[in-house]
């Protein structure tokens, strides 16, 4: 079973476009903030509690902030796991 499916930007007219773009570039901005946010922490969260979803200043809906939020913990979740692997193999 295909749980995925594939859409293609080909036939797009400019506006649409520009309006993508512009919808990717403020995600982009969300998720970096959130990264910030969360690279401080010691005990990080699959899902985001409302206290630091409400800092963030965007005209994004609360489902894309949550999404940009989850997004961001895992970027944050691996690297640290990665770092934390590297750093074991440097000290056995």
């Amino acid at each position: 079973m295909l749980k995925s499916t594939q859409t293609t930007l080909k036939f797009s007219n400019k506006q649409k476009l520009e309006n993508i773009d512009f919808f990717i570039h403020e995600y982009r901005n969300v998720v970096s903030f959130f990264v910030n946010e969360l690279w401080n922490n010691d005990k990080l969260q699959c899902f985001l509690n409302k206290d630091l979803t409400s800092k963030v200043n965007t005209w994004l809906s609360a489902r894309a902030i949550q999404c940009a939020g989850k997004q961001a913990s895992g970027i944050v979740r691996g690297c640290k796991k990665k770092q934390s692997k590297r750093l074991f193999q440097f000290y056995e």
